[in-house]
């Protein structure tokens, strides 16, 4: 009965909304909230009453409400930040009540927020023209915190594939944001916008060697799997970036830019110095010599422009 009175529920308010979701004046996430309150007060109450099933189908009802509360309020830039704050919630909730099958529940939500962020209209969003104090610090930047806390409050929990779950996923959103920023500094508020600097590409091998190297000491300090696991596949993702982009698409041996006409203070000292520098540090930090031969493609790759930064052309362009 209490599985009938759920999916009943559940689908007369689909079936309501999408017959007269363009009634005018009507909030349809006041409806939600109210059947959120509502299985809320049947699962505090089956608590003492019914066993732990019964529990688990409203407690899961009620979840299931308030995140349909956000996609029918909310704008879509705010839809996966308020799902990603509902995961830690229902997380200790879940600890604190012990109520069985709620973690399908979290890793149906975990991967809607992964999509919403992944998405490619994400770059479309009302951004702002600032650096850091923008919308992709608090679309991501909170999912981000809050998967975090989930990560390891399944720690402690003793759930270990959970917590490794939301580690993946915390990695990767810091990541992406990351690259998002380095897009914002270059073109404020056009991010997805086709145009690249070369310097930028630079920027971004940097900036992701450095939190490689972040994740190596991290795993130095904490032993978690998660952080050199994913230090490495940035590591790999540098490679792949700075032999296509690099070497390849953006050098300016090959399509002649603008580098500057300074000596060694120029832009090849970010496109191909720095970050020569920066992956030896991060090879170092994971444990590997310098001297081995899996670094030396590498080094071949990068240093063959930096050659011209104590030789620059008489013009600004190479």
């Amino acid at each position: 009965w209490a599985l009938l009175t759920s999916i009943s529920s559940t689908l007369f308010f689909l079936l309501a909304y999408y017959k007269a979701y363009e009634l005018k004046g009507f909030h349809w996430g006041i409806v939600t909230l109210i059947l959120f309150f509502v299985f809320s007060f049947f699962t505090i109450v089956s608590l003492k009453i019914f066993d732990k099933k019964i529990v688990s189908i409203f407690a899961i009802s009620a979840a299931l409400f308030l995140s349909l509360t956000f996609p029918i309020e909310l704008r879509n830039e705010w839809i996966a930040v308020a799902w990603a704050m509902e995961i830690p919630a229902i997380l200790f909730i879940w600890d604190w009540l012990k109520i069985p099958k709620i973690k399908g529940l979290l890793i149906i939500l975990t991967i809607f927020v992964m999509l919403r962020l992944m998405n490619p209209f994400v770059l479309e969003y009302p951004i702002g023209n600032m650096v850091i104090f923008n919308w992709i610090t608090y679309g991501f930047g909170i999912p981000i915190l809050s998967l975090a806390l989930s990560a390891w409050k399944a720690y402690r929990m003793k759930d270990k594939s959970m917590s490794e779950l939301w580690q993946g996923c915390t990695i990767f959103l810091f990541f992406i944001y990351l690259t998002l920023q380095i897009r914002q500094a270059f073109h404020p508020g056009k991010i997805a916008s086709g145009n690249f600097l070369i310097e930028e590409w630079g920027v971004i091998s940097i900036f992701w060697l450095l939190l490689a190297i972040s994740l190596f000491l991290l795993y130095r300090k904490l032993r978690i799997p998660s952080f050199i696991i994913g230090g490495r596949l940035i590591m790999i993702a540098t490679i792949i970036q700075s032999f296509l982009c690099q070497t390849i698409f953006y050098n300016p041996m090959i399509y002649p830019s603008s580098v500057g006409g300074i000596p060694i203070l120029n832009k090849l000292l970010l496109l191909y110095l720095l970050p020569l520098l920066s992956f030896l540090h991060s090879r170092e930090r994971n444990g590997k010599k310098r001297g081995k031969n899996t670094s030396l493609p590498l080094l071949f790759i990068l240093s063959i422009p930096v050659v011209f930064i104590c030789n620059p052309s008489s013009s600004p362009n190479l």
